[in-house]
């Protein structure tokens, strides 16, 4: 069997998208599972033909997890993948004022795009997790 998952786009405009991920987990987990394509989103003339986002700043979230150890939200990269945030029980972030959370370095290989990893868990765990990003190009 599988995770019941579910990604829900709240909001995809010129500058931010907003997201909601849904897990109900059978036990399997989830291992880097890509969450949001940013090849889909729309672009900077507010369009889906338009420029593309190059990478995603992490801007603000909260969450709800239960019966994963934590779940890790992480940007695609090849080399090894980078952690945007670590989430456990339940919290929020609001990183909005201080410009946001970057990956460290852009120039590694990968797609940039959101990719998502449970720990632990077993029949019944489940997660609600909202995020929303500042789109760059």
């Amino acid at each position: 069997m599988a995770d019941t998952v579910k990604v829900t786009k709240l909001s995809d405009n010129m500058r931010y998208c907003e997201y909601e991920f849904l897990n109900r987990s059978d036990g399997t987990g989830e291992a880097a599972v890509q969450k949001i394509d940013i090849s889909t989103l729309v672009g900077s003339d507010g369009s889906t033909a338009g420029d593309r986002p190059t990478s995603l700043t992490f801007v603000d979230g909260d969450w709800e997890v239960n019966g994963f150890n934590y779940v890790t939200v992480l940007w695609d990269r090849t080399s090894a993948d980078e952690e945007i945030e670590v989430m456990v029980d339940s919290g929020s972030v609001d990183l909005f004022s201080a410009g946001g959370k970057n990956e460290t370095d852009r120039t590694v290989a990968g797609t940039g795009d959101i990719l998502l990893t449970t720990d632990g868990g077993a029949d019944g765990s489940g997660y609600r997790i909202r995020m929303r990003f500042r789109k760059k190009y």
